[in-house]
């Protein structure tokens, strides 16, 4: 049975795209299970199975050397052939998007789980956003609440002392790890991990598909890359609207089948 409340999304967004894999037959069930009454689109993503180091450093879509400069750690690391299957899904939504014309999208994974008691608050979320909103996050984990200033001030010096070290996060990136408020409903976002469940417009499209192209980040790093460095308006509902299934253990837990390693 559907959820009265989910059906605002059929107005707010041009087109509503869900991630999965063509042989993800159990996700496939959660996806008509939890958005009934949502006209998605269903997208069949990279599978990793079809992936390797080789092929992706001759094709271009993946340069270990490129992405370690933008990676916020300063270790050698190669982002896992899942995360990078999962980048390149999110990013050939993102050129749907472009394709289609048209200007709004929401994106859910195949693990995406509404939370019913909050639902009603959705129709007040979308309304609230700004004209000029780019991203807005509707599930996602890390960071969920603001801080009070003293915090901020022991993070931004925590940060600074493992500047180069650790970290490739400046000061002013510090500032906009943690979300802010904006209205009743919203919060500015700050840094946040998950993509099962987000909206995002044409031109923030085109900035995410920039910056994967080659593949640098995961899906959700690239997005904090930008928002970090005050590059999207982008923002992140109050109240959790989305979780994500855990199909190993059968209960709400944050993974992801598409972005596995």
């Amino acid at each position: 049975m559907s959820d009265p409340n989910l059906t605002v999304l059929n107005e707010h967004f041009d087109r509503i795209f869900v991630i999965t894999l063509e042989r993800a037959h159990d996700r496939h069930a959660n996806i008509a299970r939890s958005l009934a009454g949502v006209n998605y689109e269903i997208v069949y993503g990279v599978d990793k199975r079809d992936l390797d180091f080789d092929s992706l450093r001759r094709t271009g879509d993946y340069l270990p050397e490129r992405a370690k400069k933008l990676n916020r750690y300063t270790k050698e690391r190669l982002l896992p052939l899942g995360a990078i299957a999962c980048s390149l899904s999110h990013r050939n939504v993102y050129q749907r998007l472009l394709d289609s014309g048209h200007e709004r999208a929401l994106v859910f994974e195949d693990d995406v789980l509404p939370i019913p008691q909050n639902l009603p608050t959705l129709a007040g979320a979308l309304n609230e956003l700004p004209t000029n909103w780019e991203l807005l996050y509707l599930g996602y984990i890390t960071n969920e609440r603001p801080i009070s200033a003293l915090r901020a001030r022991y993070h931004r010096m925590v940060y600074s002392m493992w500047h180069d070290h650790v970290y490739r996060w400046r000061a002013k990136d510090v500032d906009r790890l943690f979300p802010r408020p904006f209205s009743p409903s919203l919060h500015r976002a700050g840094y946040h991990n998950c993509t099962h469940a987000y909206a995002l417009t044409r031109g923030a499209a085109e900035k995410l598909i920039a910056s994967q192209t080659p593949v640098n980040f995961c899906a959700d790093s690239v997005i904090t890359h930008h928002v970090l460095r005050k590059q999207l308006e982008a923002f992140s509902v109050r109240r959790q609207l989305f979780s994500q299934m855990d199909f190993t253990l059968g209960h709400q837990h944050a993974t992801s089948y598409v972005c596995s390693d």
